[in-house]
């Protein structure tokens, strides 16, 4: 393996490694196909695939085994009842179906990775969601029965944002022990 002898030939190597990161970044945004499932609660045991990134809001699913808590969503208009999913990936704030059991209507979806949670220090019981993605920006304030419950459901968000962080982050360490072993390889 040649080891770079002048500053220009580092400044060249430390370029081509740093759009190698960029690469390899970006192409972990976008994959949303597979994306295993970080808790054994309710993780679905036949699939690998996590479903709630191909639902769309305004329509309705048939749920599977998350974790619902109740309570009151209030938007910048109104207020309403509904139910906070825990999922892995995604926020997910649905309503369920009177007419047809174990269905849904989906109001938010929402990369974990682009909220933010608060719990509201003058009222426990209210979890404020600010969100920021491409199409739009969300603010919302989920009102739980319980004060334990809105803790819980905190919880659940910044955990499941750290794990799903924390799988990126070895996808990435992978990807570059592999890539950077081809560049190295190559100079030779």
């Amino acid at each position: 393996m040649r080891v770079p002898v002048s500053e220009c030939e580092l400044a060249q190597k430390e370029i081509s490694i740093y759009l190698l990161f960029r690469r390899i970044r970006y192409s972990l945004i976008k994959i949303t196909k597979y994306s295993p499932s970080f808790s054994e609660n309710y993780r679905s045991t036949n699939s690998k695939e996590n479903l709630s990134n191909s639902w769309i809001e305004g329509k309705e699913y048939e749920i599977d085994h998350r974790k619902l808590h109740l309570c009151n969503i209030k938007d910048q208009l109104d207020i309403k009842q509904g139910y906070f999913a825990e999922d892995e990936e995604n926020l997910i704030i649905l309503t369920l179906d009177s007419n047809k059991l174990h269905w849904a209507k989906i109001h938010t979806n929402i990369k974990l990775r682009n909220v933010e949670v608060i719990v509201d220090r003058t009222n426990p019981y209210n979890l404020i969601l600010n969100a920021k993605s491409k199409e739009k920006y969300l603010h919302k304030i989920l009102t739980f029965a319980d004060q334990n419950l809105c803790l819980a459901a905190k919880r659940a968000i910044d955990e499941n944002r750290r794990y799903f962080k924390h799988y990126e982050m070895s996808l990435l360490l992978k990807n570059f022990d592999n890539i950077k072993n081809d560049i190295y390889e190559s100079d030779i």
